[in-house]
């Protein structure tokens, strides 16, 4: 192999690489922020600040080493499609990352102790669906498997009706002891931060597709 196709795919590997790293950071600071409702402690709340910080700055390295291969290696085919799907799915786990340290905001503003168990129980089921999606979403990009990219459609349908049961378990546990709204009130934005982070993941599936699609074209 050439040495100037040697380095070019040096450098695909190493985007390859930062991006499953930013992948795995963005999934452990979700499931830390979600964990923060049952078992919340400052310490926690800080190292998931500083890991959105890290999010984002590893997504801006990422969207660097793209635009500089573009610039100087001018790939082509499956390379330059590999590469610009690449930068627009590393924004999307910067997204990612930003929605999860909102809801850790949330965890650190209310009253943990005053959410009733139902809504809680709600709550838990769509985040665990929301983070199989993410996983998948991550998953089929790293091993480039448009089948399980595909399926995530089907998924957000799923966490679609699971947000609409959200809101009407909430709403209904504030008529039930008004003496909850406080806590809940703000809590409602949980289900809309878990609706962006499920978009966000079927969108990362998005791109999977696309990329094979003009690979097999």
């Amino acid at each position: 192999m050439p040495e100037l196709r040697r380095r070019f795919r040096k450098k695909i590997r190493e985007i390859e690489e930062s991006t499953e790293k930013l992948s795995t950071l963005t999934i452990d600071n979700y499931k830390e922020s979600i964990e923060l409702f049952h078992n919340y402690n400052d310490e926690q709340y800080k190292i998931i600040e500083e890991n959105t910080n890290r999010i984002v700055k590893e997504s801006k390295e990422i969207y660097s080493m793209s635009v500089k291969i573009l610039a100087m290696e001018q790939p082509v085919a499956t390379d330059l499609r590999f590469v610009a799907n690449t930068i627009k799915i590393a924004n999307h786990l910067k997204r990612i990352g930003k929605l999860s340290f909102n809801m850790a905001e949330i965890a650190n503003e209310i009253e943990i102790e005053k959410i009733p168990k139902k809504p809680l129980d709600s709550m838990d089921q769509m985040a665990q669906e929301v983070e199989n999606m993410l996983n998948r979403s991550i998953r089929s990009y790293l091993t480039k498997n448009p089948e399980e990219a595909a399926e995530l459609e089907e998924d957000d349908d799923i966490v679609d009706d699971l947000f609409d049961e959200f809101l009407v378990t909430v709403t209904k546990a504030m008529k039930e002891d008004t003496s909850t709204i406080n806590t809940l009130v703000p809590f409602l934005l949980i289900a809309r931060y878990l609706e962006r982070i499920a978009d966000r993941s079927e969108s990362i599936g998005g791109r999977v597709l696309l990329m094979q699609k003009y690979h097999t074209e």
